[in-house]
This record gives C-alpha cells, sequence and structure tokens, in this order.
C-alpha cells in the first residue's frame, strides 16, 4: 500500500487467490495503514490485475469489513481489473457500502485520472 499526500490517494495491489486468511491479513494492514491518514473521505486505487478469485468466506469478509468502514468513513474506490469474476465481485463489496463512489477500470492509470479528477 502507498499513499500519495499530494493526491491524498491510496494505492493498493492484490495478488493471487484470497482466502479467508489472506483477507484478514489484508483487512488488519489496511486498517493499520488508513487510521492515521487524515480523516477525509478515502481515495483507493485497487490495481487487481494480478487477482485470481477469492473463496466465499473471504468475500464475506470484504463485505462486512467495507461496510463497517465506509459508514465510518466514506471512500471513492477505482478498481483495475480485467477479471469478470473480480470485477462483479469488487462492484458487489462496494454497493452494500453507503456513501461509496465505486467504478471499475481496465487500466490503472484510467482509474487514477479519474481519481485526481475527483475533489479532494
Amino acid at each position: 500500500m502507498d499513499w500519495d499526500p499530494e493526491t491524498k490517494i491510496i494505492s493498493v495491489v492484490i495478488r493471487g487467490y484470497h482466502r479467508k486468511e489472506d483477507a484478514e491479513e489484508f483487512i488488519n494492514k489496511f486498517t493499520e495503514f488508513t487510521d492515521p491518514l487524515p480523516h477525509t473521505a478515502l481515495k483507493i486505487m485497487v490495481n487487481g490485475l494480478k487477482m485470481s478469485k477469492s473463496d466465499s468466506a473471504a468475500r464475506r469478509m470484504y463485505v462486512n469489513y467495507t461496510k463497517g468502514r465506509f459508514k465510518q468513513r466514506p471512500g471513492v474506490v477505482a478498481l483495475c481489473s480485467a477479471n469478470l469474476f473480480i470485477r462483479m465481485v469488487g462492484k458487489f463489496v462496494v454497493a452494500v457500502a453507503p456513501g461509496t463512489n465505486f467504478r471499475v477500470f481496465d487500466t490503472p492509470e484510467k482509474g487514477l485520472k479519474w481519481l485526481k479528477s475527483l475533489p479532494n
């Protein structure tokens, strides 16, 4: 994970198949990483080009975390993935989180351009 203080964008790369343990590890790292950041809406660029799939337990964890996290802090999420399954799961996960703006892109550059066009 990386934070750009100028654009206020968090960049995340997700790789491989995600099991429950992987989701727990990611959620813990994401929380530790974002808690100290300025308390404004989160702008998140997720590069999922190298992610394959996730099991149902991991998806459930992501849904529950996203619902709770974005209640505390609304967010804007750009997901980059060519995998149709990942795109659909990403849309579902974020759709259940109120106050979240979410779009899917085929390249990280397009996602970053969209995030940068939004007000901070």
